[in-house]
């Protein structure tokens, strides 16, 4: 049982593996490259989370600079009223704060340039894990189809279906075996089991009765 009698050598479907092992070659290449995009998009990720945090950081020193400055400003406007500093003075400190709400106002455009730079990089790992889970599919789909062709294939090689003996081959090495699918049907061996015998005889029908 399962001795190979004979190996068909059916060279379309050769050529159809080979193409199919190609293409599951070529589906795990692309999960390699979708893999490596996705990583890219999340290293993306992190380098705009801390841009945005640089942002924001800057922001609140900016905010904290401001209500320093306006502190300044009013006080010596005050002295100004009691006559107790020059005029340049409150200037000077009118222009540090005029500076800082410039500062100010570029943190927080910085501020959000970095959350829209961060809302980009994430639609962009969303998309290289899209990517890669169609990637992984096609080598799902793949691997079937190689699997199919193997399936296939191994039609190609036939082996004995029980133990028993071979009382007749009709075919020799090289020659060209046709599908019974053209319509032909003559077998290539004859093989017959040798630990179960079926007996045709005649029996008169008054002694059916007693067969067992």
């Amino acid at each position: 049982k399962d001795q190979v009698l004979a190996e068909l050598w059916i060279p379309e479907m050769r050529q159809e593996h080979q193409q199919k092992q190609a293409l599951l070659e070529e589906a795990k290449a692309k999960v390699g490259q979708a893999n490596a995009a996705r990583q890219a998009a999340q290293a993306m990720i992190r380098a705009a989370h801390a841009r945005r945090e640089e942002a924001q950081s800057l922001l609140a020193r900016y905010e904290a600079e401001i209500a320093y400055r306006k502190s300044e400003y009013g006080r010596l406007q005050r002295l100004l009223s009691d006559r107790a500093v020059q005029k340049d003075q409150v200037d000077e400190k009118l222009s540090q704060l005029q500076a800082a709400q410039a500062a100010l106002a570029s943190a927080e455009a910085a501020v959000r340039t970095a959350e829209a730079n961060l809302g980009v990089e994430q639609a962009k790992l969303a998309q290289a894990e899209s990517d890669l889970t169609a990637a992984q599919s096609r080598v799902a789909v793949a691997e079937a189809d190689l699997k199919q062709t193997e399936i296939l294939l191994a039609y190609g090689t036939i082996k004995a279906p029980y133990e028993g003996m071979i009382t007749s081959r009709r075919v020799d090495t090289g020659a060209f075996v046709q599908s019974a699918a053209t319509g032909r049907t003559e077998p290539l061996f004859s093989f017959v089991r040798t630990d179960r015998l079926r007996i045709v005889a005649n029996l008169p029908e008054t002694d059916a009765a007693w067969v067992q």
